[in-house]
């Protein structure tokens, strides 16, 4: 799988326009923030989980998947905190869950866009995501 050539033009210009969005499951959240991101790199849904419009579906769906950790498993690796790049992968605890402090974040630069139900989506800056219970993700390319 290899980037597209502007993949990361089209990745902070896209980030950009998301900043300052209400929270809405299927567009918003984020799984689909993430989804979204690889997508621009890559041209093709990475992760092929289903879309969903409602936060109900949208939790059904990932029990479907079980943990966020094994989606990306299957099609990721890990890479150390100090070694992030545009693109990468953020996963907080379990990922998406009731838990405020968990979730899946998108490096862009020095910073990854977040969401939450209450503020929407946020721009956090690299060194302000927790470190425990916190790990980094590559989707493979090759």
């Amino acid at each position: 799988m290899n980037r597209l050539r502007t993949w990361d033009v089209d990745l902070e210009q896209w980030a950009a326009t998301q900043i300052g969005k209400p929270f809405a499951w299927g567009t918003t959240d984020c799984v689909s923030l993430v989804i979204k991101g690889q997508a621009l790199i890559y041209d093709v849904d990475v992760f092929q989980i289903p879309k969903y419009k409602s936060k109900a579906k949208a939790l059904r769906t990932l029990v479907n998947f079980k943990a966020m950790r094994s989606v990306l498993e299957g099609c990721a690796r890990q890479v150390g905190r100090g070694f992030l790049q545009a693109g990468d992968i953020v996963l907080v605890g379990k990922g998406c869950s009731e838990l405020e402090t968990d979730g899946l974040l998108l490096v862009i630069r020095d910073y990854a866009l977040a969401t939450s139900p209450v503020a929407g989506v946020l721009a956090v800056p690299l060194d302000a995501i927790p470190i425990k219970s916190t790990t980094y993700w590559r989707v493979n390319v090759g």
